[in-house]
């Protein structure tokens, strides 16, 4: 008989999502974002057509993320966003005039009115280009 752990039953339990790391989410809902796997916060397509750049990302965890992301326009300055990803749900951030490089990051965040408060919370969280 093979045992299998309790963070592998959980993911299957939950349709293969993976569940967020050991550190519980504080007082204010904010947790790391990251689970065995990772990020929660994945790459999941890019979509490049006249100029235009779309690059959706997906919260592959169990628990909620908010995720800042930015692509570069063709002028030279990063054009950024930030919102709310719910487990298994997607978001896309979109630049027109776009030169084609874009970058993204996340943290958790259980309770959407303190998303700033849990972005507050990460050392470098403001992008700098």
């Amino acid at each position: 008989m093979q045992l299998i752990s309790r963070a592998a039953l959980a993911a299957l339990l939950v349709g293969g999502a993976a569940t967020q790391d050991a550190r519980a989410a504080d007082a204010d809902g904010c947790w790391s974002g990251r689970a065995a796997i990772g990020s929660c916060l994945v790459e999941h397509k890019v979509n490049r057509e006249g100029g235009k750049i779309s690059v959706t990302y997906k919260n592959q965890c169990t628990d909620r993320l908010y995720a800042s992301a930015c692509n570069k326009s063709s002028k030279g300055f990063w054009d950024c966003g930030s919102s709310g990803i719910s487990p298994g749900k997607t978001w896309t951030w979109t630049t027109y005039s776009a030169e084609g490089s874009h970058k993204a990051k996340a943290t958790g965040s259980n309770n959407l009115s303190k998303d700033w408060v849990c972005a507050g919370k990460v050392p470098n969280w403001t992008w700098k280009h």
